[in-house]
């Protein structure tokens, strides 16, 4: 499983990777501040693979701290 972080330009600016999990929910704590990416509006794109193939899912979210 991996998460990218994309800035509004299209930008690869981080990759999170937390290796496998189990069938179910999961909470994956992400210290932005660690990244050092300032104020702004990003896309993270979640990617799993598993037996079916993959999923792939992107959503907006606006640092802010």
């Amino acid at each position: 499983m991996t998460i990218d972080l994309y800035d509004v330009q299209g930008r690869n600016v981080a990759r999170v990777t937390n290796g496998n999990f189990m069938n179910g929910e999961h909470l994956i704590p992400i210290n932005l501040k660690s990244l050092g990416l300032p104020t702004a509006n990003y896309a993270y794109q979640l990617e799993v693979k598993n037996a079916d193939g993959i999923f792939k899912d992107v959503k907006l979210m606006t640092i802010a701290q």
